[in-house]
């Protein structure tokens, strides 16, 4: 099993792996969004997802953002060596904000709308 940190490095390793609460699937207590991509699109989103460095530098790792179609998604460590993922209305940090705008993944009015959303990350 590969660590968080390795996989980080190299998206390539990236591992993504479908949990039941994003799916549609039983779970126990808490239903989160369900995840709209087919398993080889969240893979392939998955290894584009950019994360906030100063986040990676502590023993947790950090989420992973992803802009695909017009939606952000999260992706988050599972602690067994993958991750999973949904798309979200939460806004990821200003670093990946910045660097989305700076790489042309998203346009400058579309990032001013981001901005914008109420209870964006910092």
């Amino acid at each position: 099993m590969l660590d968080w940190k390795a996989q980080l490095q190299n998206p390539m390793l990236r591992h993504y792996e479908p949990i039941a609460k994003h799916s549609g699937g039983p779970t126990k207590g808490v239903r989160g969004t369900f995840m709209d991509l087919l398993l080889a699109e969240a893979v392939e989103v998955l290894r584009t997802a950019i994360y906030d460095r100063a986040k990676a530098t502590g023993g947790k790792a950090p989420s992973l953002w992803a802009y695909h179609n017009g939606k952000i998604y999260r992706f988050m460590w599972d602690n067994m060596g993958g991750w999973h993922g949904y798309p979200t209305v939460e806004n990821p940090p200003n670093t990946v904000l910045q660097q989305w705008r700076d790489d042309g993944t998203i346009t400058e009015p579309e990032y001013g709308k981001i901005r914008r959303y109420p209870n964006r990350g910092s």
